[in-house]
């Protein structure tokens, strides 16, 4: 698998350099070209779709509204119209006594209930003993008593009778009538508010059908009823079923039902609807009675207007594109004619041939860049002839430059070079003299002690009275006591020769040219070492007191040659600052502080290490601070500095180790510099 996906991957970096070669082969003007024609069908092309987009879902959006009003307000008005059948028995039910009253006034407010509203099939005064005390049966042939006793019979109506409470029987079907119909049933009470019976009312449930035959859902959409047992109760009837006979027809379709129940009121779903196709269906529920109102559109219907609006937009696209695409062309052309003159132009120029003109007569921006393009060529040849003269004069200017900036280095090598001699020459000097001293009496003693051993050998084994006068006046004792210790000082002053060469080696790093780890504090120390001659007392100057802070570094990736080139400069500048203080009448102790820090930094930065080397010196004056490190400045007198040891110290920190150089003076109290260098 990984050298099948390595062949890919060579493949597609193959096919993907061969794609730049020719993109990059490709002109200005086809770019130009094709790359406004792109973007303007692009942007178009976004623009259309997502007004498309908005647009489908806007038309969706009021679709889904649209019918979440309908089944609400279908809801809305048979939750009215059996509001107004309560509200219409409540009024009946409210009659105190009223299973005492004599039976015609029973009678005529049964009839006055019927009149009044012909959806009551039977209306009925039963007793808590379940005995009908009167009913009235309008549309019943037979007695309306005993067609009132055989309904209350059913259970759950015999149950709310005893129990004397509100009940609403489940819908079922009249088979005399051929309709629906449900059972009410309202408690009465007595004129102390004690149950007396109940008030039992057959409703015909036809105006259903009525309320769903006047809706009307689109051109193609339909509604039904569903009550709490899954049972259509009302529905659209289409051409077909118009003369079929009524009945409670039960949902046989599970995932219809499913999705019926589980789908909240006010909800969308797409699903097979109750005649076989597939709609968007919402619902609302007719509270009190757990009938479920059920509105469903086809989705043909839905999406035809959606289709519709769609295809006028990718039409109007279309016609925009063309239209982009021709008068890109156009613009393209208009603009890469000029362009192509002026790059001739350009050419014939960069080949020497200032004689060169546009003639462009347009007056818009182009006839503009034509005339400053003619003005400028006008310019170059005569700028030309002026520039060969003084190209001449540069070349001798640059070489006096180069001359002075050789000068200039050498000069300041030299002065380094001589400081550095100078601490040597002081440094090497009192250990040789040391040696040198002692080497005289190293000889007499090893002539003395050879001449004692050819007397030895002329009077051996007795030696003579002259062998023994020698031993007296040679002290032999004495030679053996002291010739130990001559051998121990000439070996320390060998060793300190040797400190001094390997300081001044470590220092120069001659072998160590290149960028590598270093130790700091190893080359602070070599450079302390170098200038000691120049720290320490002398007869008419005080010791500068040297205070060393080093933090734990870790070793740096640096130039460790130069890095020492600094921090001499840096202290040989601290040095000459303290000079005025190192007078015996005068009451400040110099000294040159050397802290070393390491600064850890945010992950994903480099670690610092910091250096700081401070003196108790004079100070460097407000007007020169902002030029310490400018080239060629320097405030000491002529021949003692050239200005270029903080300028190089400066680029040898900031440029070749980016890292940061900074001088912090205050006037009569010191000045501190400052080091950040990355690990």
């Amino acid at each position: 698998m990984l050298i099948l996906f390595n062949k890919k991957n060579k493949k597609f970096k193959g096919t993907a350099i061969k794609l730049i070669r020719i993109l990059r082969s490709i002109s200005i003007e086809n770019w130009l070209r094709y790359s406004l024609i792109v973007l303007v069908v692009g942007n178009l092309a976004i623009v259309g779709g997502i007004a498309i987009k908005l647009s489908r879902d806007t038309q969706v959006d009021r679709i889904q509204e649209l019918q979440k009003q309908r089944a609400s307000a279908l809801a809305l008005e048979v939750r009215t119209y059996l509001d107004k059948l309560q509200q219409q028995l409540s009024y009946l039910q409210k009659v105190r006594d009223l299973s005492v009253l004599p039976d015609n006034i029973r009678r005529s407010l049964l009839e006055g209930l019927t009149r009044e509203n012909n959806v009551y099939e039977m209306v009925a005064i039963v007793s808590k003993t379940g005995t009908v005390l009167t009913a009235i049966a309008p549309y019943h042939r037979g007695n309306a008593r005993d067609f009132a006793q055989t309904a209350i019979q059913r259970t759950g109506i015999a149950t709310a009778i005893h129990q004397q409470i509100r009940y609403i029987h489940p819908v079922e079907l009249n088979e005399d009538l051929n309709v629906p119909t449900t059972t009410l049933i309202l408690p009465i009470q007595d004129a102390e508010g004690r149950a007396q019976g109940v008030l039992v009312a057959i409703v015909n449930l036809d105006f259903l059908n009525s309320i769903v035959a006047r809706s009307r859902i689109g051109k193609t959409g339909y509604v039904y009823i569903v009550d709490e047992q899954n049972r259509i109760i009302a529905k659209q009837r289409t051409k077909a079923e118009a003369y079929q006979k009524i009945a409670l027809e039960p949902l046989r379709d599970r995932t219809l039902i499913q999705i019926l129940n589980l789908n909240l009121a006010d909800s969308f779903s797409v699903y097979r609807g109750l005649r076989s196709d597939r709609v968007l269906g919402t619902n609302s529920f007719v509270y009190g009675v757990n009938w479920r109102i059920v509105v469903e559109l086809p989705i043909q219907e839905v999406y035809a207007p959606i289709r519709q609006l769609m295809l006028v937009m990718f039409v109007v696209l279309a016609i925009a594109i063309t239209i982009s695409i021709i008068l890109g062309l156009r613009i393209t052309r208009s603009l890469i004619s000029p362009l192509k003159d002026l790059t001739d132009a350009a050419d014939r120029i960069g080949h020497g041939d200032f004689s060169t003109r546009v003639k462009i007569k347009k007056r818009n921006e182009w006839g503009v860049l034509a005339n400053a393009f003619n003005y400028m060529t006008a310019r170059i040849r005569r700028s030309f002839t002026t520039l060969e003269q003084k190209n001449n004069e540069l070349s001798e200017t640059l070489k006096k430059l180069q001359n002075t900036q050789l000068q200039l280095v050498q000069t300041e090598k030299m002065s380094g070079l001589g400081q550095l001699v100078a601490g040597i020459a002081h440094e090497v000097n009192n250990p040789v003299n040391f040696i040198y001293g002692n080497l005289n009496h190293a000889e007499q003693y090893a002539k003395s002690l050879l001449d004692l051993i050819l007397l030895y050998q002329q009077y051996y084994p007795n030696p003579d009275r002259e062998i023994e006068a020698e031993l007296e006046d040679l002290d032999i004792g004495f030679i053996q006591e002291d010739f130990p210790k001559l051998l121990e000082s000439m070996k320390m002053g060998s060793l300190r020769v040797r400190e001094i060469v390997t300081s001044l080696r470590n220092f120069s790093r001659l072998d160590e040219a290149h960028f590598k780890e270093a130790n700091i504090h190893e080359g602070v120390d070599n450079t302390l070492v170098i200038l000691q001659n120049q720290i320490k007392a002398k007869p008419k100057s005080r010791e500068i007191k040297i205070i060393k802070n080093y933090g734990e570094l870790p070793l740096v990736h640096c130039y460790p040659a130069q890095l020492n080139q600094v921090f001499m400069n840096l202290l040989n500048n601290a040095i000459d600052a303290l000079d005025c203080f190192r007078q015996s009448d005068s009451d400040r102790q110099p000294e040159i502080a050397i802290v070393t820090e390491y600064l850890p930094q945010p992950q994903g930065e480099n670690d610092l290490v910091s250096i700081r080397i401070a003196d108790n010196g004079a100070g460097i004056p407000d007007e020169y601070k902002q030029r310490i490190f400018d080239p060629f400045f320097t405030t000491k007198p002529i021949g003692q500095g050239t200005g270029l040891g903080l300028s190089i110290s400066y680029q040898i920190i900031v440029e070749t180790h980016q890292g940061i150089l900074k001088c912090f003076s205050t006037e009569e109290k010191g000045t501190i510099f400052q080091i950040e260098i990355p690990c």
